[in-house]
């Protein structure tokens, strides 16, 4: 019955001579003496059946029933396709948010229409100083001097639209230097924004610092040179 639900995409009837046999619930003995099956197609994953067991008697199922049967598999597929849609983008959205608690950078996801926070991955919290509830549902514009561009018709999903140093406002007021990517996606269905960004500071210390070893080893190797001059003078 199920191969052939599936072949030809309408209900089936059978009739069993003789009636099987199914063990029923506190160990009661059924017999089933026809049931009626057809495919749900779903329009995610794979095929279902759908089937109904008579077992009182050998029941001859009607025109109007076996319609009736086949109308309720497609608004089970209806139903389906919904409940697993629902399923995977909450599986997808799970394993998104696993990649992001791990990552260094700091990174928020933006409705790019209404501009509000819809989430904001540790590393965010913790440069911005603040809560997840003091983040998420926000507009941007709090922490951002400059807004994030939209995207266009143009711009396609997963290619950034902008990389560019701003300043981000802290939750406590205090201002620091960022490097912000900012990516087009589409979430839920939603045009949103991926905002990462990384604090400059400690970079831009760490290239004052290099500079000051590069001018200090230029400023010594100059010195060595100049005793040795001196030292030369001397000797005559």
């Amino acid at each position: 019955a199920c191969r052939v639900a599936l072949e030809t995409g309408a209900p089936v009837v059978e009739m069993e001579k003789p009636p099987v046999r199914l063990g029923g619930l506190m160990g009661d003995e059924l017999r089933v003496y026809s049931r009626i099956a057809t495919a749900v197609h779903p329009k995610v994953g794979r095929p279902w059946l759908f089937g109904a067991h008579q077992c009182a008697y050998r029941r001859q199922w009607t025109q109007d029933e076996v319609d009736l049967f086949q109308d309720i598999g497609r608004r089970l597929a209806d139903a389906l396709s919904v409940l697993l849609t629902v399923r995977e983008l909450r599986e997808s959205e799970g394993r998104l948010a696993t990649i992001l608690n791990t990552v260094q950078a700091a990174v928020l996801i933006v409705d790019a229409e209404a501009d509000e926070v819809q989430y904001a991955n540790p590393a965010a919290l913790a440069l911005l100083g603040a809560t997840e509830t003091e983040v998420v549902g926000c507009s941007s514009r709090r922490f951002f001097w400059a807004r994030p561009r939209d995207g266009g018709a143009a711009d396609e999903p997963g290619q950034p639209l902008e990389r560019s140093e701003t300043t981000v406002r802290r939750a406590n007021g205090e201002e620091c230097t960022v490097l912000r990517t900012v990516t087009p996606t589409t979430l839920g269905g939603r045009d949103c924004l991926v905002i990462a960004f990384l604090d400059m500071t400690e970079l831009k210390r760490a290239e004052d610092a290099q500079r000051l070893a590069t001018v200090g080893q230029l400023a010594a190797g100059v010195a060595h040179e100049f005793r040795n001059i001196l030292a030369v003078m001397a000797g005559r």
